[in-house]
């Protein structure tokens, strides 16, 4: 019986030693290693004692963590202050939320050409982080990926009001005033980059810019114009949301697609021209402009999706490139009563504006903003 009992007490001791472990094993040379994969990816990580490096191998996607649930934090969260470094291989598409948040020992990221997304939090708050670079392979850094991390902590890094990674823009301060312009040759510009800037009054976003992640100009209460370059592809989901004073509006001609709420509540917007070439307009994506007047709808567009215009109890004149056949053949989801009941005026789509006024000022190799009045649809 007391043998039964000794016996019974070791083995509860030893399932108490091994629940911190609980979600990797150790291998006998010193380290760990599992899956991290999401549902349909064979994506693996492992962990070296001996250097501190954390290898994530495989292909596809690395899974979304999380900050507050227990049941899914990261595999190695137990060991995470011995991690020194972390190299993403090749193979491997995307890093997930909350990935290495706090790894307080994380000095050297490396991160392998086929990377396309670094998750929201991904490396936030690691002290120790001062060498990292993004591949050109990247199209989405969610928000706060490298939030007060040892990089962004650093003032060295930072360029007046703007952080900068490679040609990758991550962050504006709060305190950046009047006119922002991004620098050339940036690629990409980060989700929520410059949300909550309220003393920025104008935005220039060149040509060299290619993605920007969703709500990147979001909550900008001050905003009144903004200039969109040809580089980009979609206007994300949530880029100007809830700008209340954003009246001047250049979208660049290499749009594809606006995505869903992309202007909703920009209250002071009276018009738009959605540029040849825009094929979609997604959910809610002009919803509560209250002072939206005038829509110019090039021939290329295919769809208006629901509530896409929804709220916008001013508009009353559409400016359509096509005739009024083409017109009916538009598809136009429910909850886009504004857009239906306005007047259509068949086969024109830019404005024809005089009464010139200058809302921002050309500076040096930055184009200035202007609007006037369209002799056509007097917006």
């Amino acid at each position: 019986m007391k043998n039964r009992l000794i016996s019974s007490l070791l083995s509860f001791i030893l399932v108490i030693i091994m629940i911190p472990f609980a979600g990797y094993a150790a291998p006998a040379g010193g380290g760990y290693y599992g899956s991290c994969g999401a549902p349909g990816s064979d994506v693996n990580w492992s962990f070296s004692s001996s250097d501190g490096i954390l290898t994530v191998s495989g292909k596809g996607d690395m899974k979304d963590f999380s900050s507050v649930s227990q049941a899914n934090r990261p595999p190695w969260y137990d060991i995470k202050d011995e991690i020194k470094a972390v190299v993403v291989e090749d193979g491997v598409k995307s890093i997930g939320d909350y990935a290495f948040r706090n790894c307080s020992s994380l000095g050297r990221v490396k991160l392998s050409e086929g990377l396309e997304v670094v998750g929201y939090y991904a490396f936030a708050q690691c002290d120790s982080l001062v060498d990292v670079s993004i591949p050109s392979t990247v199209t989405l850094i969610r928000n706060r990926a490298f939030y007060e991390s040892g990089y962004y902590n650093d003032p060295a890094n930072w360029e007046g009001h703007a952080l900068y990674i490679d040609d990758c823009l991550i962050s504006v301060r709060y305190s950046a005033i009047d006119a922002f312009v991004v620098k050339d040759e940036t690629r990409l510009i980060a989700s929520y980059a410059v949300n909550g800037c309220n003393s920025i009054t104008s935005i220039y976003i060149p040509d060299s810019v290619k993605f920007i992640g969703g709500e990147a100009l979001s909550d900008c209460a001050s905003l009144v114009s903004a200039y969109v370059g040809n580089g980009v592809k979609s206007v994300p989901e949530g880029m100007f949301m809830d700008c209340p004073s954003l009246s001047v509006v250049s979208i660049g001609s290499g749009v594809k697609s606006i995505r869903e709420e992309a202007f909703s509540l920009c209250s002071s917007l009276e018009n738009i021209v959605i540029p040849e070439g825009v094929q979609f307009i997604d959910v809610m994506a002009f919803s509560e402009c209250g002072s939206l007047k005038c829509v110019s709808i090039p021939l290329s567009l295919q769809t208006i999706g629901e509530d896409a215009f929804s709220d916008c109890d001013a508009l009353s004149l559409v400016c359509y490139a096509g005739d009024e056949d083409q017109w009916d053949d538009l598809e136009i989801e429910s909850g886009n009563d504004a857009i239906e009941d306005a007047d259509v005026l068949y086969g024109h789509h830019d404005h024809v504006c005089s009464d010139w006024t200058v809302v921002t000022d050309a500076s040096c190799g930055v184009a200035g903003l202007k609007c006037g009045i369209c002799e056509v649809c007097k917006a």
